[in-house]
């Protein structure tokens, strides 16, 4: 792709400046003066002023860096002396509030030396060096006191190391903010050193994974923040913005040093740069959106489209000069100062946003971002849009392409299962975006309930496009086989659904989409069908019912459903996500519980959809279904599935017989697990991260686990386990506060904190006793530090009985083949070695390959009075009933009993008996019978 070269000064600079000065004005409507008992005389604050939350010293110290950055930017400006003012207030009462001062906040409290400081600290100091020479003296000695105090207690502590579910990367990011600031601007000081050396130990272990061979900073690195692939996930999840936040704050750093002492910034540069550009071309480059925002392929848990990566993009634009990175800030800050136009009131996200402290925290982005291209090396220079683009990642369970048409993007993580589809932008900034990354969204929905989880079967990847078949577990109500095939141009789904008990839900909607319809996107949507046209008006409440298989919105994201059933259109009544009016799209099946399809057309008219629509074949026999579809370039594409037939072993609960708890809060005891209500609940008496946390259950026999749910309490964001490992047959007698010794490892992963955790287990696993050993729990969503963990409810299925037919199908055949009676049935031959599945079952031989053993028999020995045979058995099978015939004749046949069996060995799965029977003078025939009396 080609390469442009900007002239002059990029457009984000003036654009930034515009979105500052715009921003005063809802920065007067939240300044306060500081009149509370314990304030600091002659001080004022913007937002609550309290000394703990979003919107106290962190988000008064972000604004005071905008309002810095506008004096730094313009020192003549009439303004300058009411922003010097209240600088200088909101400075002095963040310092004289700080634990070093004699002042109290809002709340009666004072701040620092705790989680985040770091960064508020960082801010405050940031917003005093810019204007320093025009501040009272007193006021600046105030600030740098706080500072030193801030970078003495942040130096003795290590940087944090963790990935799984809550990574350490963003805070080890901005806990840099402080120690490179300090080291910097204090570089008098006599503790500066060991800042300088804490700094760069904090810089450099912002983004680390555990292999660092071959890195040239290895001897520094302590921790490990990100997956082998260089994902993260932060609160549970895997969210382009939290990855990016690690990589932002180290720009941050670097800026402060640069701003403060050039020689120092030098000495950390090669510390703030380790694998920022890693992590960018590996991760976030391939999931920019042609509007510049990032996909969120898993959703996200923050308002949508609050562009707080404008600093970052401009930091990797204007220091490393990435070109892709600048055409992606160019476009960026086009849309930062649309949507505050949009909004007319100087905020950055608005009112569909999360007030002051969002507002906050953009307008310092911004002010950095502007920074960034002032004080850089390559404020201008190549710029290079986005290309086509794939990422698979396994270890945070997403797919993401990127084509010409738009962005197609699936997770598959438990409690995170979906799919986005997002158009090509028509056009910067007014028609940027059109759908939303709803959770649940797309994938696996209809009345088993929206997916809990979710298997990647298969994965195959081909020129501009990917196929995939995932296995997607429902609750309790069933599993739904998912087929993807996405070119680039087309995106389509066929759905199986596999009900395994109740319907979950009463709404039978499937493809669930959602459309973003506010302001910033317009204000209204345009909805196209056959013979059809409606406009939606945004948080009007309208609803549409389309009796038609294809429907388009605002001519450029078009469906086609099938095989029968309509689509509903359903808009919403108010601001109903973070940063967004999200309507939704969905199609109700006319069988609900049937095979459902659907192919989306992104960035194609409602013309051209009809005539797709036209070409669209779907196929059935009954036993196998085709879908066909006109695909990039006008290929026909084609899709087959297995339809479901009737399951002969579906699954069914095995209650425990007893169990314990590693330990009990009050009267919430371990029997809440086992009564089968979800409200209520087991709590621990100690947080899992001082000491093994556990729950064990036994039964009176050997069952055979397919499966297993446990429900955390999902109440306030979650109480919930975060990480979890389930351990079969573990040895008795159990200890009190140490993970359990020995046991069989069967599942280890995260938690969701909203949403139940389910481990499907194919084959069975046969067991007396389980246990998840809980590793870390949510609190209140939080994984920092709970102060429990709490568990609703678990449930463990078996699906045939250990030793019966039925277990035996289960351990010897693949899943695609259970449902096949001519693969699993005890008759059925699948491998034609002339052997049926029940004498292979009685013999353990293999019933998938011909080649695996004999007919069940070999020869013995004789003597004058015995005769003797060997034979093959199952290992105590139940169900089965095991005759002997004899005959003289070959037609007429009675039951014998050998005169006596012994046992002789063993080969493979099978046991190895002599049988023998009296020799007599006649000739004599005999044979084996088998007969099922049961199968589970």
């Amino acid at each position: 792709m080609a390469l442009l070269i900007v002239p002059g000064r990029a457009v984000s600079n003036p654009l930034y400046l515009e979105a500052l000065r715009d921003f005063e004005r809802y920065g007067e409507t939240i300044w306060r003066q500081a009149t509370h008992a314990g304030a600091p005389p002659g001080t004022g604050y913007w937002g609550d002023g309290n000394s703990s939350g979003n919107g106290g010293i962190r988000g008064s110290c972000g604004v005071a860096v905008a309002c810095a950055t506008l004096v730094y930017a313009d020192p003549d400006a009439p303004e300058t002396v009411r922003r010097l003012d209240q600088l200088r207030q909101a400075l002095e009462y963040a310092a004289q509030t700080h634990v070093t001062g004699p002042y109290l906040c809002r709340d009666g409290r004072r701040w620092g030396r705790g989680w985040q400081t770091a960064l508020w600290a960082g801010s405050m100091g940031l917003a005093c060096l810019l204007v320093q020479d025009r501040l009272p003296s007193n006021t600046v000695a105030m600030v740098q006191r706080v500072v030193a105090d801030e970078c003495n207690y942040r130096a003795a502590i290590p940087p944090a190391s963790g990935y799984i579910g809550d990574t350490k990367s963003e805070e080890n990011g901005w806990n840099s903010n402080i120690l490179t600031l300090g080291a910097a601007w204090l570089s008098g000081h006599s503790n500066a050193p060991a800042w300088l050396d804490a700094a760069k130990r904090y810089l450099v272990n912002t983004y680390t994974v555990a292999d660092s061979a071959g890195d040239p900073l290895a001897p520094w690195i302590t921790t490990t923040t990100l997956y082998p692939s260089y994902a993260l996930e932060n609160h549970g999840f895997f969210h382009p913005t939290y990855q990016m936040v690690g990589g932002m704050s180290l720009g941050d750093s670097l800026l402060m040093a640069r701003l403060a002492n050039p020689a120092v910034a030098a000495e950390l540069e090669p510390f703030a740069e380790h694998n920022v550009l890693e992590v960018w071309n590996r991760i976030l480059a391939p999931l920019l959106l042609d509007s510049s925002d990032f996909a969120y392929p898993a959703g996200l848990d923050w308002e949508l489209h609050d562009f707080e990566h404008n600093s970052y993009l401009a930091w990797l634009a204007t220091h490393f000069n990435d070109p892709l990175a600048r055409w992606a800030h160019e476009q960026v800050a086009r849309l930062v100062r649309h949507r505050q136009m949009v909004n007319g009131d100087g905020t950055f996200v608005g009112p569909s946003g999360g007030g002051f402290y969002r507002e906050a925290v953009e307008a310092r982005r911004t002010a950095i971002a502007w920074l960034h291209t002032r004080v850089n090396a390559h404020p201008t220079g190549p710029i290079e849009p986005p290309g086509p683009s794939f990422l698979h990642l396994p270890d945070v369970r997403v797919i993401h392409l990127r084509s010409d048409r738009g962005s197609f993007s699936i997770s598959y993580k438990p409690g995170r299962v979906m799919a986005v589809i997002e158009p090509a932008a028509r056009s910067i900034p007014e028609e940027a975006f059109l759908t939303t990354p709803r959770l649940p969204g797309i994938l696996g929905l209809g009345q088993l309930g929206p997916p809990t989880d979710a298997a990647l079967r298969e994965l195959q990847t081909f020129s501009g496009g990917f196929q995939a078949t995932l296995a997607l577990t429902n609750g309790t109500a069933g599993w739904t086989l998912a087929q993807v095939f996405c070119d680039g141009h087309t995106f389509a789904l066929i759905e199986v659904p596999y009900p395994t008990g109740a319907p979950a839900t009463a709404d039978p909607a499937a493809f669930i989409g959602g459309i973003e319809n506010d302001p910033l996107t317009g204000g209204v949507r345009g909805l196209t069908w056959s013979g059809g046209r409606a406009w939606i008006t945004n948080r009007s409440g309208t609803v549409i019912q389309i009796t038609n298989r294809w429907v388009c919105v605002d001519d450029r994201h078009g469906v086609v459903a099938g095989p029968a059933g309509w689509f509903e259109y359903r808009a919403a009544s108010g601001y109903n996500i973070l940063g967004a009016a999200e309507d939704q799209l969905r199609f109700l099946p006319q069988a609900p519980a049937g095979v459902r399809w659907a192919i989306w057309f992104p960035a194609q008219t409602a013309a051209e959809l009809e005539q797709h629509a036209a070409q669209v074949q779907w196929q059935t026999d009954g036993r196998f279904g085709r879908l066909t579809w006109p695909g990039r370039d006008g290929q026909l594409r084609t899709m087959e599935v297995n339809l479901p037939q009737s399951d002969p072993y579906p699954p069914y609960p095995v209650p425990p017989s007893r169990g314990a708890a590693s330990s009990t809060q009050g009267s919430y005891t371990f029997d809440r697990v086992l009564d089968g209500r979800q409200d209520t609940f087991w709590v621990s008496l100690y947080g899992p991260t001082n000491r093994a946390e556990w729950l064990w259950v036994s039964w009176d026999r050997m069952v055979a686990l397919s499966g297993a749910t446990l429900w955390p309490r999902t109440d306030n964001g979650g109480y919930g386990p975060s990480y979890v490992r389930l351990l079969l047959d573990v040895p008795e007698p159990l200890p009190g506060s140490n993970p359990p010794p020995g046991g069989r490892l069967v599942y280890e992963g995260p938690v969701p904190p909203d949403a139940p955790l389910q481990v499907t287990l194919h084959p069975p696993e046969v067991a007396t006793n389980a246990l998840w050993l809980l590793l870390g729990a949510y609190d209140r969503g939080n994984t920092n530090q709970p102060r429990n963990v709490q568990v609703a409810e678990l449930v463990f299925v078996e699906r045939a009985r250990a030793g019966t037919y039925g277990h035996w199908v289960l351990t010897r055949f693949p899943s695609d083949r259970l449902e096949q009676p001519e693969q699993v049935d005890p008759q059925a031959d699948p491998d034609q070695d002339q052997l049926p599945n029940l004498w292979e079952f009685a013999t353990g031989t293999d019933p998938l390959n011909p080649g695996s053993g004999t007919a069940g028999w070999g020869p013995g020995g004789y003597n004058a009075t015995e005769v003797s045979w060997t034979i093959f058995r199952h290992p105590a099978p139940i169900g089965l009933t095991e005759t002997f015939l004899q005959s003289t004749d070959l037609r007429g046949w009675s039951p014998v009993s050998p005169i006596r069996q012994r046992r002789i060995g063993f080969t493979g799965a099978a046991e190895v008996w002599e049988v023998v029977f009296p020799r007599l003078t006649e000739a004599r025939f005999y044979r084996i019978q088998y007969h099922l009396e049961f199968d589970r």
